[in-house]
C-alpha cells in the first residue's frame, strides 16, 4: 500500500470525526472567516506576483478582462471588424439554435439551417466510421 493509498483510507475513516471536531471547536468558521480569506488571499497575490506568475497570465491575456481588454480590442480595431450587423444576427441565430434545439434535443431540420447543417455532418461523420461491408467471397466492399 502506497503513503497516498494509506492517506485515503485515514480520510474516509477519520474525516466525518475530525470534521465534526472542527465545526464544533469553531476551528473551521475561523479558517474561512471573511478577515482569513482577504489575509491568505492577499498573502498568495504577493506570492503570485513574485514568482512571475501573475505576467505570464497577462501575457496571453487572461487577466486583461473587463475594461482593459475592451480598451484593447477598441484600440486595435478588431472589435469593429467583429460587431457588424451581420456577424451579431449570425450570433443570434445561433444561440437560438442551441438553446431550443441542441440542448433540449429536439432539433427541427424542416424549419432550422442549423439543424440541417448539424444533421448532414452527423450523417457524413457516421459514412466515415461505417466499417466496410463484407460480401459472400471474403472482400471488403466500400
Amino acid at each position: 500500500m502506497t503513503r497516498q493509498e494509506s492517506g485515503r483510507r485515514t480520510g474516509r475513516k477519520y474525516g466525518a470525526i475530525n470534521g465534526r471536531r472542527a465545526v464544533e471547536s469553531g476551528q473551521l468558521a475561523k479558517a474561512v472567516s471573511p478577515e482569513v480569506c482577504a489575509a491568505n488571499g492577499r498573502i498568495q497575490g504577493k506570492r503570485n506576483a513574485e514568482s512571475g506568475h501573475m505576467q505570464r497570465i497577462q501575457e496571453i491575456g487572461c487577466a486583461l478582462g473587463g475594461k482593459a481588454r475592451s480598451k484593447a480590442l477598441v484600440e486595435s480595431g478588431h472589435i469593429f471588424k467583429i460587431t457588424t450587423f451581420e456577424t451579431r444576427s449570425k450570433g443570434g441565430v445561433a444561440v437560438n439554435h442551441i438553446r431550443w434545439h441542441v440542448a433540449r434535443n429536439k432539433p427541427n431540420p424542416k424549419k432550422c439551417e442549423l439543424c440541417r447543417r448539424d444533421l448532414e455532418n452527423a450523417n457524413k461523420l457516421s459514412a466515415v466510421n461505417e466499417p466496410p461491408v463484407q460480401t459472400d467471397k471474403g472482400e471488403a466492399n466500400e
